[in-house]
């Protein structure tokens, strides 16, 4: 009976010593655990820190190129005003056609929109040309042989 006794008082203490080591790499592992944890819990905090920085800085470049955006809309806004038959080039274009085709300073005024000053400019400009491309056209025509009396009082 008593090596009964014993048997059962050893399995007994085994059976503590068994349930001890258990509650001790119990007790270790949930400590790892809650460090790990922790640790991951920091690491959250400050990728969410470096996430909000990124968006804060995604935000200022989306505001930059945004404001480059519509500098450049207005960039091309004006290339297309300047390119458009009301632009101030298009309109001195328009005024020195009409002059040319023998039009008063007055309706080029009324029909170009300039001022009378610059369509006498634009006058006195279009008359220069014209008297300098007939004199050159005079001196080429000059070299030229002379073949007929026509010709000749031309020429003379």
């Amino acid at each position: 009976m008593e090596t009964w006794l014993f048997q059962h008082y050893i399995s007994a203490n085994l059976l503590i010593l068994v349930q001890s080591l258990l509650i001790v790499t119990s007790v270790i592992v949930i400590s790892k655990i809650l460090r790990i944890q922790q640790q991951q819990s920091k690491q959250l905090f400050q990728m969410r820190n470096e996430i909000k920085a990124i968006n804060s800085g995604n935000i200022g470049i989306g505001r930059k190129m945004n404001l480059f955006g519509k500098e450049m809309a207005k960039v091309e806004v004006d290339k297309i005003t300047q390119l458009q038959p009301g632009s101030q080039e298009k309109t001195y274009h328009q005024a020195s056609i009409l002059l040319k085709r023998g039009a008063s300073i007055d309706e080029v005024v009324d029909s170009c929109d300039v001022a009378p000053a610059e369509a006498e400019l634009l006058a006195i400009m279009s008359h220069a040309r014209d008297v300098s491309e007939k004199n050159k056209s005079k001196t080429s025509s000059d070299h030229s042989i002379v073949r007929t009396r026509e010709d000749f009082s031309i020429a003379s």
